[in-house]
């Protein structure tokens, strides 16, 4: 590539980082810390490796070691507990640390795409969409694992285009910290191994499992020999990924799980491009048709060059779907982020591919032909400019406006967060949909109400508000001695009729006694 191609690649990509750059400067302060609970789990892991030196989870009663979640990610987290050890301040440096990851994956992106043989104009374009996404955007702006994990994947790809023994160990490297930054990057070592063998590069198979094997080993080892023994549902949900599978998941209804989660990761990686934030069935079909189009490209370029290095991206892809697909959540834009990259290549030679077809159309000498080649480009045009209202969108309206809640939200439980701290004995525990926040903000200790996911697969809105409304009953069988109850709670995972009916009854409920009420959050101790 000559320098003005590549001078124009990194303008555009520094362009389209800016949007991502301002966001985390206006938002450096992360009110969404702990919203996404798997977040604040990071973080509390974090400072137990800062300030203990052991990987535990604080936040929980009996703080056991955290043997869900590998450790990468929240040690290199644990450096904003070392550069300022009070919270919520050093979200300010974790902030930086999440953002980072979003100009490494775009370049790493770049240079990847390069090595994949893709064309000019992809190599400057599609890491300028990535970095623009508004969903990267979100992500980096969190302290979810899943950009993180993304740029570490990109890396182990890159360092595999180098056919060369020494940088396939460092490859096998990177992909260990990938899985030790999300499990589900086990998926690595079939897929890439499993291609290595397809070149009939034996040697180089050889090193990378050499290299990888002994890390995952390690992890799993550890994770074993320090896992809680508890077998109720907040032990297995908090350090055992399996069992609490296994606890939770209805094997006679697998069909039912397979069927939606494959509709959840169809449809998240079309909102990548078309977001689907706004209920419509419209929208939903259209990112659906957007998300098989990108994996129809993928698989073309696979045919067109299967020991490419975009095929050891692919055969990733493909493990890492048949684990979301069979797990009881259903996939959403978060979880299919890291294969974003290579459905976006995908989107890009699905797309080139009509424009051929259309080609073709305009130079037949049938009418009908032609008129037909018109009309599938103002469709495609008007795809494309739905597209891009829709991510300007979220990008300028939705997710400023999502901050906006959660800085308010932060704000207005700020009284009840002083009362857990000054009131409550250090003992006691909480009930709350985001537990370890609570925990980093008031010091007290406590859990969530996670009940079987099944429910949502069958849209069961009853057996949902039957499984929350028992909260008390939930407290009493696990030890859990308080309530804390805002007006959001719940309000994500349920339509607003069955939030506002769970309310009610726990409000009314006998077995509740009111102990302190400001703003949107009250507190109630369990009788």
């Amino acid at each position: 590539m000559s320098s003005m191609p590549r001078l124009r690649a990194i303008c555009l990509i520094l362009l389209g980082l800016l949007p991502g750059a301002w966001f985390a400067w206006q938002w450096r302060e992360m009110p969404s810390a702990g919203a996404y609970h798997d977040d604040g789990l990071y973080y509390v892991g974090a400072q137990s490796l800062a300030q203990t030196g052991e990987y535990r989870i604080l936040s929980l009663p009996g703080e056991p070691y955290q043997t869900k979640y590998p450790p990468f990610w929240p040690l290199l987290l644990s450096l904003a507990w070392h550069l300022e050890p009070r919270y919520p301040d050093n979200l300010q440096w974790a902030m930086v640390l999440a953002w980072m990851w979003l100009p490494l994956t775009a370049f790493a992106y770049r240079a990847w795409l390069r090595q994949a043989g893709a064309g000019e104009t992809a190599r400057w374009l599609l890491p300028a969409l990535w970095a623009a996404n508004p969903y990267g955007i979100l992500f980096s702006t969190s302290l979810l694992s899943e950009l993180p994990f993304t740029g570490l994947l990109l890396a182990a790809l890159l360092l595999l285009g180098r056919a060369d023994a020494r940088w396939t160990a460092v490859a096998g490297a990177a992909a260990g910290l990938a899985f030790l930054t999300r499990s589900a990057g086990i998926a690595l070592l079939p897929a890439v191994v499993g291609w290595l063998l397809l070149r009939r590069e034996f040697r180089r198979a050889g090193i990378f499992a050499a290299v990888f094997c002994p890390i995952a080993a390690g992890w799993f080892w550890w994770a074993a020999a320090h896992r809680a023994r508890g077998t109720d549902e907040i032990s297995l949900y908090y350090t055992n990924y399996f069992g609490y599978h296994m606890l939770v998941f209805v094997w006679r209804e697998f069909s039912l799980y397979l069927w939606r989660n494959l509709d959840g990761l169809v449809n998240g990686l079309g909102a990548l491009l078309l977001p689907t934030t706004t209920n419509s069935m419209l929208e939903k079909v259209l990112a659906l048709s957007l998300g098989v189009a990108g994996i129809s490209g993928v698989v073309r370029r696979v045919r067109r060059e299967p020991r490419g290095l975009t095929a050891a991206y692919a055969y990733f892809c493909l493990g890492y779907s048949l684990l979301l697909v069979v797990w009881h959540f259903p996939p959403n834009e978060r979880f299919v982020l890291p294969m974003g990259p290579l459905w976006l290549l995908g989107i890009a030679t699905e797309f080139l591919h009509v424009g051929g077809v259309i080609r073709a159309a305009f130079r037949n000498p049938d009418r009908g032909q032609r008129v037909a080649g018109g009309v599938l480009v103002g469709v495609m045009a008007v795809v494309a400019g739905w597209c891009g209202w829709r991510q300007v969108d979220l990008l300028a309206w939705g997710i400023p406006a999502a901050m906006r809640d959660h800085d308010r939200r932060f704000r207005e439980t700020a009284a009840a967060m002083e009362y857990l701290r000054e009131r409550l004995p250090a003992e006691a525990s909480v009930l709350s949909g985001t537990d370890p926040a609570v925990y980093l903000r008031s010091g007290r200790r406590g859990a969530g109400h996670f009940v079987p996911t099944i429910h949502w697969y069958r849209t069961d809105q009853k057996a949902l508000e039957r499984e929350y409304s028992d909260a008390p009953g939930y407290c009493k069988r696990l030890g859990i001695g308080y309530i804390l109850l805002h007006d959001w709670e719940y309000a994500r995972d349920l339509p607003p009729e069955t939030h506002a009916a769970i309310h009610r009854q726990l409000r009314a409920d006998a077995r509740l006694e009111l102990v302190f009420s400001s703003g949107p959050a009250a507190l109630y101790r369990v009788r």
